[in-house]
């Protein structure tokens, strides 16, 4: 690959998926707990991700020559779709008076025509950044502008936010045998009740915690229903 060093790069296919990636080594990324880790960034045919190095040892990826490599690249380029379709999220018009309501970081200006010929001009944001504006500009109150449990599980899961629960509760995420769970924080006295919701249990270090399972949005729903949001806490801020 154009520009990248051979000696700081591996070619890999997954033997689960049979998918290609070309691996470069020499990166840093953040745990859980913000402490740097080597890294390794993924780059494949459609997309390109970054993962601990010990993450990737630990996974389906192996090295493997470059006719092998290049043969399950192929394969996958084959069976790609030649369209990409992601959401935007775009603030048009006059911007100075809330300029200071926008995301901080990230600050990305993009101009884009629909297919009826209609042009916009805007800031550019991460659709899960829209909620929090929604909430600045006073045109949602917090808890309608994320009721969504996909959203939710996402502000959780993926991006590391702790979420502020009615009853002084809390939405994080937790590591728990290697994989991410969310985790409500202060539920011990309550479990029964979110046990009656669909809430899992288990005792760790001799302490009862509680679970919502992620592939049940409906629980999540239901939790959410019962105890309101009251707030959002990105992990910078955690």
């Amino acid at each position: 690959m154009a520009g990248l060093d051979p000696d700081g790069v591996t070619y890999a296919v997954n033997r689960k998926s049979g998918r290609a990636a070309l691996v470069v080594h020499g990166l840093t990324t953040t745990d859980d707990d913000d402490r740097l880790v080597p890294a390794v960034r993924l780059i494949r045919a459609e997309k390109r991700t970054i993962a601990s190095l010990k993450g990737f040892e630990e996974s389906a990826w192996e090295g493997t020559d470059v006719a092998s490599w290049r043969a399950a690249w192929d394969r996958e380029l084959a069976d790609a779709d030649p369209w990409i379709t992601r959401d935007l999220a775009l603030v048009s018009g006059l911007l100075l008076p809330i300029w200071t309501h926008l995301p901080d970081k990230g600050a990305a200006v993009r101009r884009l025509r629909a297919p009826d010929g209609r042009r916009w001009l805007g800031r550019l944001l991460d659709p899960g950044q829209v909620p929090a504006l929604k909430v600045a500009l006073g045109l949602s109150d917090v808890a309608s502008a994320y009721g969504d449990p996909d959203q939710v599980t996402g502000l959780v899961l993926k991006d590391g936010s702790s979420i502020c629960l009615a009853g002084g509760l809390w939405l994080r995420r937790a590591k728990v045998m290697d994989r991410h769970r969310i985790e409500v924080v202060g539920a011990a006295s309550q479990r029964s009740a979110f046990t009656a919701l669909g809430c899992f249990t288990e005792i760790i270090a001799y302490t009862a915690r509680v679970f919502v399972p992620v592939d049940r949005p409906e629980v999540l729903a239901a939790v959410l229903d019962k105890w309101p949001l009251q707030s959002v806490l990105p992990k910078a801020a955690a």
